[in-house]
């Protein structure tokens, strides 16, 4: 058996929590970076670390961060050297993976993209 919690827009993933407790998977989306919580409170969106530190909160084995914002245009040209908007949006993913990282201790961070999936691996019980 394994439990898969999905969230969509949500600012506040608290009430959900029991239900979660222990998720082997929880997809949680990551739409703003620090500094842009003021927007994210406005727009019903999460943020990298609000996902990351959910995830830490019920424990979960896996942290999939979805629903990527391509708003992400830096002006300081020294902050993120990139050749293209490609890049400059993995270069915002990472950021957000980084601050997710900094609040989910209990396991695996990935980022999805269109048609990703995720293989959930069964757990091993003695």
């Amino acid at each position: 058996m394994r439990l898969a919690v999905i969230l969509g827009d949500t600012i506040d993933s608290a009430p959900i929590a029991p239900h979660a407790a222990g998720a082997d998977l929880l997809s949680h989306e990551a739409t703003f970076m620090t500094g842009l919580e003021e927007t994210a409170i406005i727009s019903q969106h999460s943020t990298g670390y609000l996902a990351g530190a959910f995830a830490n909160a019920i424990m979960a084995r896996h942290l999939v961060l979805t629903h990527f914002s391509a708003r992400y245009k830096f002006s300081d040209e020294n902050a993120f050297p990139v050749a293209d908007e490609e890049e400059e949006q993995q270069a915002a993913i990472r950021m957000l993976m980084r601050e997710a990282r900094g609040h989910f201790s209990t396991g695996t961070i990935h980022a999805a993209r269109d048609f990703y999936t995720y293989h959930v691996p069964p757990r091993i019980f003695a």
